[in-house]
């Protein structure tokens, strides 16, 4: 059984120019040449097949045209030689008979065809019309005797003359003269026989064949006159040709043949002619190149559209094969540039695929699956049994359960494993899934990682979430710093550590920590001074900035410490600054290589990482120690400021027992010796002075009245507080009929809920509601119909009271006077009072962590809120006294 098809390729490599460089080829210059050739080869096939058909058909037309001016010189020939034997037995006669010839006789006897000749005459030797047939139409010729009289009569000449024809006025028609020469017995010149044919009967032939319309034969003279011809209808003759193409021709051979436009009527014709040498004539025969060649005409007419039909076709064709092919090299622009950004995406990403055939366990991977792996970049042909022996023993198994897990389910599986890679170890991710090549076929499919860096993260992250613990569990200083320096040579491969930390002088940078640097090192370490021309350490601490010395061999700057460098191999250092969140300097670390050695970023972040990893230890340590100062100086503070609140209260507590019994003994003399002169001696006074007494009382009162609001003021907060559930419906209602008790006379409604229950000090918050009820009962006297309301509404989720009425109110111009101690809008004569209760009753919604405000309109009563917030109060309260 064949094996199976490996998987394709991974697409991670661009394809190689031999294979891709027609991608980079425009198209359309081979495709439009390509289809300019076909073209061209087309329009010459066409032309080639028109021309080579014209010739054909000019070649028939000549035959034809050569086989008819045979068939018409034939014709004439005769013609002209039926009329010669009329006009030699004529000649005959008359020499015989003389004037006697009797033309009519012979014209009826049929011994001369009267069709061959219109005109019969004799002209004597003085040019006299001897004997005629028609003598009117004698006449009309005779006028042109001089040609053949004169020729005749100049030449001694057996043969027939053929003249130029002449047109009769008579007759209105043309006619061709033809003569013989008449003699005496001596031979002398006795005139001549003329008998005169009309050109028709010479051009009949016309007629007999089929030329086409255009067509046309003549007889023409050598000396170049037209003596008969016809072309469709125009039968016109006596054209001089002198000088025409046809007598050049007729002067060079006996017959032949051309093209040309004829010298009559410039029509082109194919042009046949043949020399009638007995009578020095030429016949032609030409037939019109456009009625001969109409057929060749039409078929190239058909050639012409095929090949204009074939051309539409190929550029129709190329246009649609350019734009397939721009379509087919744009999608593999496209394919090749997501092939190449793919390949890229890997190489950015440090991610490579792979595919393998479970059947064969070969397959392909990527070239960053190469790099990852250590794989061969050519050719890229995985095999799972190579790819295998990369992976370190121990971890083996992890990759064959990969293949495996992902084999036997539709599942994606995932694992890692670490690999050697030229001899370094490297962490490996790997993800796998199954999919079909077929039926009962399957291929694995998945990614590679290197997930190296991200371990050495999670590794540095693990180990600074144990030195941050470290720090905050407060572990000692010697083991958190160590752990810094190991954590940094791990960072830093190749580094050995040291920290070193400013004393307290700040000149001097002792030994902190330094777990794997020679002990005779750490001593000559110690006490490195500080200063901008010191060693490294020294000018970082110094400068606050870190200090990189590539090479400490040639670094000017650590000329004094060169020797130390050699003795210990140090070739390069860096000194990097801790400095505390206030910006002071606590210290620096040192890191040495034996290689000269610039610090790249990693390595750079990692110092500046543990830097502010030993600023945190620093700082919580001086923070801790700042800490313990500040608590014992906060408890020398609380027990001198608690002492000095317990000398004031017991101060207040005297001068409270001062005023209820020191004032309030005079207030009782004034006001009950007052009442006894008013009750005993009311009759002895006369009125000004019975009401300066009572004023007296009253005013005696109203002070006491004020010393008692002035110590429940002062009691607010120096009472203990008590929280618990109360019902504040309850409590007002209570409050409500102790109000009607007093004054059953007035008509006030309460409007309060069934239940309210809060958490609250019972006897405060009853002082609260004695207080708002009591200004709602009282600013409400002049109501007829009274009402007084306790509320409670949400908003934000807070629960807030009202209690509201429906009196005089107040101007909210003096709202921020409310709650002042002894404050009043209104005058003592309208509604009596102290100014106290509002002030009490902000300092007991205060005391319960609560609010209160007041919204209120002259004329239109008032509504006080409030919010209390017992639980918090509580709290606040159990935290002072745990204090």
């Amino acid at each position: 059984m064949p094996p199976v098809q490996a998987p394709a390729p991974a697409t991670d490599s661009s394809p190689s120019p031999a294979g891709a460089w027609w991608l980079d080829v425009d198209p359309r210059f081979g495709i439009y040449v390509f289809a300019g050739l076909l073209i061209l080869i087309a329009w010459s096939l066409a032309g080639w097949r028109i021309a080579a058909e014209r010739e054909l058909e000019l070649d028939r037309l000549r035959k034809e045209s050569s086989n008819l001016v045979r068939a018409y010189e034939e014709q004439v020939a005769r013609s002209l030689q039926a009329i010669d034997q009329t006009m030699l037995f004529l000649k005959s006669e008359y020499e015989q008979r003389g004037a006697a010839l009797d033309f009519s006789r012979y014209l009826r006897e049929g011994r001369v065809h009267k069709g061959i000749a219109h005109l019969l005459m004799v002209i004597d030797a003085d040019n006299e019309i001897v004997l005629a047939n028609s003598p009117l139409q004698a006449l009309d010729v005779a006028r042109h005797e001089h040609e053949y009289v004169g020729d005749h009569a100049q030449r001694r000449s057996n043969e027939m003359l053929i003249s130029r024809p002449v047109f009769g006025r008579v007759s209105g028609q043309w006619r061709l003269p033809l003569s013989r020469r008449v003699e005496t017995a001596d031979g002398r010149y006795a005139g001549v026989v003329v008998a005169a044919v009309d050109p028709a009967y010479l051009s009949g032939f016309y007629r007999q064949v089929d030329l086409g319309p255009s067509a046309a034969i003549m007889l023409v003279g050598r000396d170049g006159i037209v003596r008969a011809r016809q072309s469709g209808e125009d039968s016109t003759v006596g054209q001089d040709l002198t000088g025409s193409i046809l007598l050049q021709a007729a002067a060079e051979r006996l017959s032949g043949g051309f093209e040309a436009a004829g010298s009559v009527d410039g029509v082109p014709r194919v042009v046949s002619f043949k020399v009638i040498g007995e009578f020095e004539l030429i016949a032609t025969v030409g037939i019109a190149l456009a009625e001969g060649l109409a057929e060749a005409r039409h078929r190239a007419s058909a050639y012409l559209w095929g090949a204009a039909g074939f051309s539409l076709f190929i550029l129709l064709f190329s246009f649609a094969l350019n734009a397939s092919l721009l379509r087919v090299q744009r999608t593999h622009r496209r394919l090749l540039k997501s092939e190449n950004s793919l390949a890229e995406a890997q190489r950015i990403g440090r991610i490579g695929n792979w595919e393998l055939a479970l059947d064969t366990m070969v397959g392909h991977y990527s070239l960053e699956t190469a790099r990852i792996l250590g794989l061969p970049d050519h050719p890229l042909v995985l095999h799972f049994a190579d790819a295998l022996q990369l992976a370190i023993e121990a971890d083996r198994p992890l990759v064959s359960r990969l293949l495996e897990k992902a084999r036997s389910s539709d599942q994606p599986a995932s694992a890692q494993w670490r690999n050697l890679r030229q001899g370094e170890l490297r962490w490996i991710a790997a993800t796998a899934e199954r999919y079909a090549l077929g039926p009962g076929r399957y291929a694995l499919r998945g990614t590679v990682m290197d997930i190296t860096a991200q371990k050495h993260q999670e590794e540095a992250a693990e180990r600074e979430r144990g030195i941050l613990q470290q720090i905050a569990s407060g572990a000692p200083r010697a083991g958190v710093f160590s752990e810094l320096c190991e954590y940094l040579e791990q960072q830093c491969r190749g580094a050995r550590v040291s920290l070193l930390l400013l004393d307290a002088s700040r000149r001097l940078l002792r030994h902190g920590a330094a777990p794997n640097l020679p002990d005779e090192l750490t001593r000559a370490l110690d006490g490195l001074p500080v200063g901008e021309n010191a060693s490294p350490c020294g000018m970082a601490a110094a400068t606050s900035l870190p200090i990189v010395v590539e090479d400490m061999y040639s670094d000017p700057r650590v000329e004094p410490y060169r020797e130390l460098a050699r003795t210990y191999e140090l070739r390069a250092c860096t000194s990097t600054p801790i400095i505390a969140g206030t910006g002071e300097v606590l210290g620096t670390f040192a890191l040495y290589w034996r290689e000269v050695h610039a610090p790249s970023a990693a390595e750079t972040e990692a110092v500046q990482k543990a830097a502010y990893l030993a600023s945190i230890y620093l700082d919580r340590e001086r923070s801790e120690l700042e800490i313990h100062q500040l608590n014992a100086e906060l408890e020398e503070r609380v027990a001198s400021r608690t002492a000095e609140l317990q000398a004031v209260n017991r101060e207040l507590e005297a001068f409270s027992y001062s005023v209820s019994h020191d004032l309030r003994a005079p207030l009782r003399a004034i006001d009950g010796f007052s009442a006894i002169l008013l009750q005993s001696h009311a009759g002895e006074l006369d009125e000004p002075s019975r009401n300066l007494l009572a004023r007296i009382v009253a005013a005696a009162q109203r002070m006491g009245r004020l010393i008692d609001d002035m110590l429940a003021l002062a009691r607010v907060n120096r009472s203990p507080l008590h929280f618990e559930t109360v019902d504040l419906a309850a409590i007002a209602r209570s409050i409500a009929e102790e109000f009607a008790q007093s004054q059953p006379e007035r008509k006030v409604e309460f409007a309060v809920p069934d239940m309210l229950p809060e958490l609250a000090d019972p006897a405060l918050i009853r002082v609260v509601l004695e207080n708002l009820l009591g200004n709602a009962w009282k600013f409400t006297r002049n109501r007829m119909e009274a009402r007084v309301e306790l509320r409670m509404t949400l908003t934000e989720g807070e629960r807030v009271y009202c209690v509201s009425d429906n009196g005089v109110g107040f101007d909210m111009v003096y709202a921020d006077k409310l709650f002042g101690p002894f404050q009043r809008l209104h005058r003592p004569e309208e509604f009596p009072g102290t100014g106290i209760g509002l002030a009490t009753v902000q300092r007991l919604i205060h005391r319960h962590h609560g609010q209160i405000w007041a919204e209120s309109r002259p004329g239109q009563g008032a509504s006080f809120y409030f919010t209390l917030d017992a639980r918090s109060a509580s709290e606040h309260l159990k935290r002072v006294v745990n204090a």
